[in-house]
């Protein structure tokens, strides 16, 4: 057990290097690899005086220092900690899942930043492809809609284009659709699949218009993927999704559901890595301390990423010895999920 200990500690002192690199001072390139120890190694908290105990005998002072008071910059590390990630998951088909910032690739987020117009629009207009929940009765419009001229039956003639159809709600819109069996990938207990449908509509999130007898209503915005998924247990999530009018289906529901591998991050960092363990009373502490536990969640991912490649080079060397007992099998990949141009909404004259 001991041999195993120094074994994943001379590990993370190698893994560590281009981040302590970053760091510059002697006591911090010191006190960093101490901190990430005691984050994984074992033990119940993870604040900083049971992991002084444990992994810096006699060094609380300087490790509580490093955390919480040390004058350094944290943008080197998070810099470095980004370019870790990227080449241990990152590719032309990876997603980014937020809580509270986005950068460039697929972004994931779920009805809380969904719901949002100006979210939406915000992406769109980065370029960026996104993928979001919205809640049921988010307003969407058929993808063949039109702006008609209105006639005015009395009263001084319409100066704005309306719609030539109603906005529906997301449920209502998805109710007559076909529902399809989905899997999108493999889970503790086996293949995880729910039933979808997916049609192409334009969101109600346009400049306001009064419209007939209806009152204030938002116009036809950018097109874009409605999406339902019909869970087993019974429950209803919907989805909106600027990616590419040729996408199927199964990669739709793939790319919805790469969110939840964020929640399941959330609980390893919390649960293994105490995220929640910081006892310190600055802004600061808790941002490095939160640095500090997404980096080590990173070393556990190259250790995890190797030891499966391992598995993987064994049983490709095994299969190889073997003689051929059939044709091979191909994944199917997965659309693009680069922004196609969007359609211009007609406008037709009376």
């Amino acid at each position: 057990m001991g041999n195993a200990t120094s074994d994943w500690e001379d590990e993370l002192e190698h893994w560590l290097k281009p981040f302590l690199d970053r760091l510059g001072h002697k006591a911090r390139r010191r006190m960093c690899p101490l901190y990430i120890a005691g984050l994984i190694g074992p033990g119940e908290r993870k604040s900083v005086q049971p992991m002084a105990e444990r992994f810096a005998a006699g060094e609380y002072d300087q490790l509580h220092h490093f955390i919480a008071d040390g004058v350094w910059d944290a943008t080197p590390l998070e810099t470095e900690l980004l370019n870790q990630a990227d080449r241990l998951v990152g590719g032309k088909d990876a997603v980014l899942v937020i809580d509270d910032t986005a950068v460039p690739k697929c972004v994931l987020a779920d009805a809380g930043y969904g719901l949002s117009a100006p979210f939406r629009q915000g992406l769109s207009t980065r370029g960026l492809a996104w993928a979001v929940g919205i809640p049921r009765h988010q307003k969407v419009y058929p993808v063949g809609v039109k702006l008609i001229w209105p006639v005015a039956v009395r009263g001084r003639p319409r100066k704005r284009y309306i719609p030539d159809i109603l906005s529906r709600a997301a449920e209502d819109m998805l109710a007559d659709s076909k529902w399809q069996n989905v899997s999108w990938r493999n889970g503790t207990k086996g293949r995880l699949k729910a039933r979808f449908a997916a049609v192409r509509v334009r969101i109600a999130d346009g400049p306001p218009q009064r419209i007939k007898d209806k009152g204030q209503q938002h116009l036809p915005g950018e097109e874009a993927w409605l999406v339902g998924e019909h869970r087993t247990s019974g429950e209803k999530k919907y989805y909106l999704a600027n990616l590419p009018a040729a996408t199927d289906l199964r990669a739709l529901a793939a790319t919805i559901k790469a969110r939840w591998i964020c929640e399941q991050a959330h609980q390893q960092l919390k649960e293994e890595l105490g995220l929640d363990h910081f006892e310190g009373r600055s802004w600061q502490g808790l941002h490095r301390h939160a640095l500090m536990t997404m980096i080590a969640y990173a070393f556990l991912q190259h250790r995890r990423l190797a030891q499966a490649g391992r598995k993987k080079k064994n049983q490709r060397t095994s299969a190889s010895a073997k003689p051929a007992g059939g044709t091979p099998r191909h994944r199917r990949s997965h659309s693009s999920t680069a922004i196609a141009a969007m359609p211009i909404l007609q406008k037709t004259n009376p």
